[in-house]
């Protein structure tokens, strides 16, 4: 995670870089905060976006018109904020909703250096006091800062080198 403090900051929506299929956390108004999460289905800009009506135990999720949101988007570098309000619930055939498009958009920056998946077999060489190699070691992301390793032994403590 970065040490970046700054505070948010607002943004454009082509910040966002959004796309079909893209996760996206639903805060749905109440008393009690209640969050889900949906995938983005579609948007026309300055005018809509179409989400998918999310699930909770096999049951669609109790979403009415004219219901506040708060929609919240993690792109791998930032979290990015918006207020939206239910427009329209396309309840058949599909479970859809169009909801208003964003008037401020907020960005939180959480990391310096996107992480790119991975799935790398890798090999471990020990050092001059241990010569063998361990071969089920994992590379499953990695970045300009660093690599997310994953074995079945530990190598050593954190920050040790």
């Amino acid at each position: 995670m970065s040490t970046n403090t700054e505070p948010l900051q607002q943004a454009a929506f082509s910040a966002i870089q959004m796309q079909v299929g893209q996760r996206v956390l639903l805060v749905l108004e109440g008393s009690a905060a209640h969050k889900q999460y949906t995938n983005i289905i579609g948007w026309v800009e300055n005018e809509f976006l179409i989400l998918r009506v999310p699930h909770e135990d096999g049951w669609l999720v109790h979403i009415r018109e004219g219901m506040n949101l708060d929609l919240r988007l993690f792109t791998g570098l930032s979290i990015f904020t918006f207020k939206s309000r239910v427009n329209h619930l396309l309840l058949h055939p599909r479970n859809y909703m169009l909801i208003s498009f964003p008037k401020e958009i907020w960005e939180a920056p959480m990391r310096e250096h996107k992480r790119i998946l991975t799935s790398l077999k890798t090999d471990i060489l020990r050092s001059t006091l241990s010569p063998e190699s361990s071969a089920s070691f994992w590379i499953k992301d990695i970045s300009i800062a660093g690599a997310a390793l994953l074995g079945p032994i530990k190598l050593g403590e954190i920050d040790s080198t």
